[in-house]
């Protein structure tokens, strides 16, 4: 899985930089950014969902890969399982 962030529905609430430094806030913009497009390591996945679920824009995703599908914090939130 890797992560996404939809520049134009964030409103730089910075929230998702809390959990993971898999999201920063861009200093030009104030918007979120992926800081790497790398797959997502299974010792992140637990803070990389929380920071997806918790978008109060819900400006974050996760993509899949391997099925090419791609979940959002309402997705992340129930994959697991709360």
């Amino acid at each position: 899985m890797r992560a996404k962030a939809d520049r134009d529905a964030c409103i730089g609430a910075g929230v998702c930089t809390t959990y993971t430094n898999l999201f920063a806030i861009d200093d030009d913009d104030g918007k979120v950014r992926v800081t790497s497009e790398r797959e997502i390591q299974p010792d992140e996945i637990d803070d990389v969902e929380d920071a997806v679920a918790m978008c109060p824009v819900v400006a974050l995703s996760l993509v899949d890969d391997h099925t090419g599908g791609s979940g959002d914090g309402a997705a992340a939130t129930s994959e697991k399982g709360t």
